[in-house]
């Protein structure tokens, strides 16, 4: 409420209170003046004035509320083992596909008890509703390999043994416990029966064993081995740039068989730098015979049989 220059007054009121304060203000010899209108009536007054822009508000709003009901995307999350095509058949049988409706659908588990009855080689599926997108999360399962069926058949022995335990699932067997085997020897038979009573089966069943083997060792007499003497010859080289000048360690070297070793020393003259190779060491070599426990008990056998 304020007063202008001018005296008029100027207030907010309700509508209500602005029809009950109009006799008032004719006792009173005021003249009221609406300045401005607000709230929702008025707005929807305005509004009612413009029909087009009001009926296309409404239809804005019921198609954004029809079209979030529809299911616009399905994702799949699965693994190579169970193809995505066969997933998305399986969720499409089911009514999991773009452009439908969403209400429709039974609730997220439902739908997953469905799509696992509808696919044998899943070990889970998950089904996930969030807005307008459904999250399908398929789960392999591990199966053990089928054998194949095969004809009749024998169980032979791979190796020379003593069976500890045989246990025929199929089958004869034709060896007892604690009895030993030779390779290729039938262990469980696949005939049964006897006479004109005969069926052929595939033999079946576990045998376990004691498997040894034998193996042959040569071993040398004797073995020879290089080792160090002790001796060495110094030669020493002045290195300059790429060239070498040898100042000490003349003449040919006195080993036949050595290893030579380096050492490098750096010294500089100025703006001379220059490396002195010292020393260049070679090592004698000699060889060594040395003689096997084997070889030492083979020289007292024979010994003892020459004095024999």
């Amino acid at each position: 409420m304020a007063y202008d220059r001018e005296g008029r007054l100027s207030f907010w009121v309700s509508v209500p209170d602005f029809f009950s304060l109009r006799p008032l203000l004719r006792m009173a010899g005021s003249r009221p003046r609406v300045l401005e209108r607000r709230g929702l009536p008025f707005k929807l007054g305005r509004l009612s004035r413009r029909k087009t822009f009001a009926g296309g508000l409404l239809f804005f709003v019921a198609a954004l509320f029809a079209l979030s009901t529809l299911v616009w995307d399905v994702q799949v999350h699965t693994d190579d083992t169970v193809p995505e095509a066969e997933i998305r058949k399986a969720a499409a049988a089911e009514g999991i596909r773009p452009l439908q409706w969403s209400p429709r659908l039974p609730d997220a588990t439902e739908l997953a008890h469905r799509l696992a009855r509808r696919l044998p080689d899943a070990a889970w599926v998950g089904v996930e509703k969030s807005g307008t997108r459904y999250v399908i999360n398929v789960i392999r399962s591990n199966k053990p390999e089928v054998n194949k069926e095969s004809g009749p058949s024998d169980l032979i022995a791979k190796a020379d043994a003593v069976v500890t335990r045989i246990v025929a699932e199929s089958g004869k067997p034709q060896v007892a416990r604690n009895a030993r085997v030779r390779k290729g020897e039938t262990l469980i038979s696949g005939q049964l029966g006897e006479a004109d009573r005969v069926k052929l089966v595939a033999s079946e069943g576990e045998v376990r064993g004691l498997v040894w083997y034998e193996y042959g060792i040569v071993s040398p007499l004797a073995r020879s081995t290089n080792y160090y003497t002790g001796d060495s010859a110094d030669r020493t080289y002045l290195v300059i740039g790429n060239r070498a000048l040898q100042t000490s360690g003349y003449g040919q070297e006195p080993y036949a068989a050595s290893n030579t070793f380096a050492d490098w020393r750096t010294f500089k003259w100025g703006e001379l730098d220059a490396a002195l190779r010292h020393p260049e060491g070679k090592g004698n070599g000699g060889r060594k015979t040395e003689r096997t426990p084997d070889a030492r008990r083979g020289e007292r056998c024979r010994a003892g049989a020459s004095a024999g």
